[in-house]
């Protein structure tokens, strides 16, 4: 079977894998288009516009940075206002920064609302998330904040930015070790709440 991969898919990979081993495949990096270059296409003529969770840094920013260089409509997200300054590079050529914080039930619908004030979106990819937390944080909604994050976010996200062409979910390799117990779990009824039943009060309609 033939595996198709994405060209910023693989643009990012290399990217990574150069600068971890200190190498550049050949020819590689191409040069960027300018910031500003792709203002111009867009009044000539519609392009994609992309929203993408977690762009301030690591594979959000990169994908932010690749897909502008190819003359893209990006929609920046950042956590808070102090993140967002991170993103002043991007701003002039993103068509749009939105910000909330995604552990948060009443911010991330308020995210929701945010992306669907600049527009229908092409593709969103839900690429924020959780990965190491130093202790188990409960969210404001009672909810394990990397369940929040990592699950009930992109779902609440899903259901309340009208619908892209194109949804895009990222994952870590947590699966390969984790726990698939479904025994118990930091939920809305606190330590000892099962988890099915967590995830059944989650997922009642988000209006």
């Amino acid at each position: 079977m033939r595996h198709h991969r994405s060209r910023v898919g693989y643009k990012l990979r290399a990217q990574t894998v150069g600068d971890a081993r200190g190498w550049e495949e050949p020819g590689w990096p191409r040069p960027a288009r300018p910031f500003g270059a792709s203002t111009a296409r867009r009044e000539n003529y519609p392009v994609p516009r992309i929203f993408i969770t977690g762009s301030t840094d690591g594979l959000g920013r990169a994908a932010a940075v690749a897909l502008m260089g190819d003359g893209h409509e990006v929609v920046l997200h950042a956590r808070t206002r102090e993140r967002a300054s991170a993103l002043s590079a991007l701003v002039p050529d993103a068509a749009g920064v939105v910000i909330g914080d995604l552990s948060s039930a009443a911010q991330t619908r308020d995210l929701a609302d945010q992306v669907n004030d600049i527009g229908r979106m092409d593709a969103v990819i839900h690429n924020a998330g959780v990965y190491l937390e130093p202790s188990r944080s409960a969210t404001a909604e009672g909810h394990a904040k990397t369940l929040a994050v990592n699950t009930l976010a992109p779902y609440l996200l899903t259901a309340l930015i009208e619908r892209p062409g194109r949804l895009i979910y990222l994952s870590s390799g947590l699966h390969r070790t984790g726990n698939g117990s479904l025994g118990t779990s930091t939920g809305p009824g606190g330590a000892g709440t099962p988890l099915r039943r967590t995830a059944r009060a989650s997922s009642t309609s988000p209006h």
